[in-house]
């Protein structure tokens, strides 16, 4: 698996358009997933309802067809759904540490002595 890459798809924390979209992309996420939004609806298609929302913001986060990659093989379950998105976010942390070392190091190298 590339360092940059989640369940299939490139993904770089390094860049500033990255975050401008997971801001936006999270806004959307929460307003669509209310705690009373799926009261009328059969469990059934409350779940599909909210796999979709998660489906939704991976797309709109890493472009087109990126949800199909990441939740291939995976039904819609909340639990599972839930599952990836904390993995995600492990790994936008997990990249974000790595890209810091990597500055550190840069400027502890070349820093005037």
């Amino acid at each position: 698996m590339n360092e940059f890459e989640f369940r299939g798809v490139e993904v770089d924390v390094s860049e500033a358009g990255f975050y401008e979209r997971l801001d936006e992309t999270r806004e959307i996420f929460a307003k669509e997933i209310p705690e009373d939004s799926f009261e009328k609806l059969k469990t059934s298609e409350s779940i599909h309802r909210y796999c979709g929302v998660f489906r939704k913001f991976f797309d709109d986060l890493l472009g087109d067809g990126s949800a199909r990659v990441i939740f291939k093989d995976i039904p819609d379950s909340v639990r599972k759904y839930n599952k990836i998105l904390a993995e995600f976010y492990a790994f936008v942390k997990g990249q974000a540490i790595e890209i810091a070392k990597e500055q550190n190091s840069l400027i502890e190298k070349y820093k005037p002595e």
